[in-house]
């Protein structure tokens, strides 16, 4: 499944709404659909607030693939080089990060790669509430 939605709050928010169906047409918990739009808001949320090349007359797209090993989350923007898997709070706490560390631990993996002029986000989404 892949979509495009306009680099905007209004495009997270039309994001997160195909995110949470898509789950849900996957079987997916609640609890599990909950993490999985936490992640997406943080990560669309820092391309939204913090890449000024980037504003609503550009896309970004998401791809949600389902693997025997669980859901993965594709997100690819035509922003700036930002690779998020480097990022530590603890070195930048003036630049915030709390979110990247959200990430971390709401997903199963957490990978970055430039491709051509696009961020690559990768996310493995577990499927079931962790215990």
């Amino acid at each position: 499944m892949v979509e495009y939605f306009p680099v905007s709050k209004d495009g997270l928010a039309a994001a997160i709404a195909w995110l949470d169906g898509s789950l849900g047409d996957l079987g997916l918990t609640d609890d599990a659909r909950k993490r999985a739009i936490v992640v997406l808001d943080e990560l669309c949320g820092n391309m939204i607030r913090h890449d000024p090349t980037l504003g609503p007359d550009n896309q970004f797209q998401l791809t949600l693939q389902e693997l025997e090993e669980g859901v993965v989350l594709e997100l690819r923007d035509p922003g700036m080089p930002f690779d998020p898997t480097t990022f530590r709070h603890a070195e930048q706490p003036d630049l915030g990060g709390h979110g990247i560390e959200v990430v971390r631990q709401m997903t199963a993996g957490f990978a970055y790669r430039r491709l051509g002029v696009e961020n690559v986000v990768t996310v493995q989404l577990p499927t079931v509430a962790s215990t």
